[in-house]
């Protein structure tokens, strides 16, 4: 039985029982490992709760996503607890979990997926915490290069694998929603890399932003991949898959991802193929040649030094 925490004047105290019962019903047909779930906190202000919890726990990341591309709605958070075992926790804002109990299925669906995908984030991070090593994890003997790539690989494997793996909670309008806004990232991160390149002289500052821009689209185009990998692989007829395939296309097709977008969603497929029968973050070093590439084709280009604490950047 996972503990429901209700941070939130949404749900009367009389409902709470029932509410967690019904959410641990419906958890438990999704076939996902959650020995390390802790709780899911329900809550009413998902900045202020997962403030107080960094806090708690001393954790460098501070607040939750929030900007001009929406504000996030659900957090993953991990910790060791008092038996030293490591252990997560989900913070959700309370409305998601509101939605879950209305009478249009459509809005109930929507809000469930919601919460598939973060119980996927628990799934994957508890398996990776047993692939990965402590010298794979901490980038011991590895350049630094290397390890910024590797981190950045793995936040996108992770928003690909919270959708594969949900894909069947997903509804239809969730894909053009999620494409419009893959293209609307598309347009802004190749116009703001170019901005920095032609007025901006310090290259480590250009590298900072290149990867705060990057780190966005990926993790949506990532999430996209996710989704249509999902429907195309459990397509059963071969109309429904070319439209899907069609979709990635005219998606990519002119923009600043057009020349690494297939590479991109091969080699999450591949990963996935093998997934979790892993050997350690080596298993992600042909997703990171792909990100690594996407970086050049907009004008940043990165090179190993003899020094493992240092690399090389060069600007178009």
């Amino acid at each position: 039985m996972i503990k429901i925490n209700f941070q939130s004047k949404l749900f009367n105290e009389e409902s709470h029982q029932k509410i967690a019962d019904e959410l641990n019903n419906e958890i438990l047909k999704l076939n996902l490992n959650l020995n390390s779930l802790n709780q899911i906190n329900i809550t009413e202000n998902l900045l202020k709760s997962v403030l107080k919890f960094q806090e708690h726990y001393s954790k460098k990341e501070k607040g939750v996503t929030q900007g001009e591309n929406g504000d996030a709605i659900a957090k993953v958070m991990d910790f060791i607890d008092e038996n030293d075992q490591f252990a997560q926790e989900i913070f959700i804002t309370d409305w998601v979990i509101f939605n879950l109990f209305q009478e249009d299925k459509n809005i109930a669906a929507r809000s469930f997926h919601i919460l598939h995908h973060e119980l996927v984030h628990i799934h994957d991070k508890y398996l990776k915490k047993r692939i990965y090593t402590l010298e794979g994890r901490q980038a011991i003997n590895r350049n630094r290069l290397d390890h910024i790539l590797t981190i950045h690989a793995d936040i996108v494997w992770s928003e690909f694998i919270a959708e594969r793996l949900s894909w069947h909670t997903l509804t239809f309008e969730d894909i053009p929603y999620k494409v419009d806004h893959v293209k609307s990232l598309l347009q802004n991160v190749k116009s703001e890399i170019e901005k920095q390149i032609k007025g901006e002289e310090d290259h480590n500052y250009i590298f900072r932003v290149l990867q705060e821009e990057t780190s966005l689209l990926l993790k949506i185009v990532a999430n996209l991949f996710g989704m249509l990998d999902g429907l195309i692989s459990n397509a059963t007829e071969h109309e429904n898959i070319n439209l899907f395939q069609k979709l990635l296309i005219n998606t990519f097709e002119n923009s600043c991802m057009e020349d690494i977008w297939e590479d991109f969603y091969n080699n999450l497929v591949s990963l996935f193929k093998i997934y979790p029968d892993w050997n350690d973050v080596n298993e992600l070093s042909d997703l990171c040649k792909t990100i690594r590439a996407f970086w050049a084709s907009l004008g940043v280009y990165t090179n190993k030094s003899d020094d493992e604490n240092n690399f090389y950047i060069y600007i178009r």
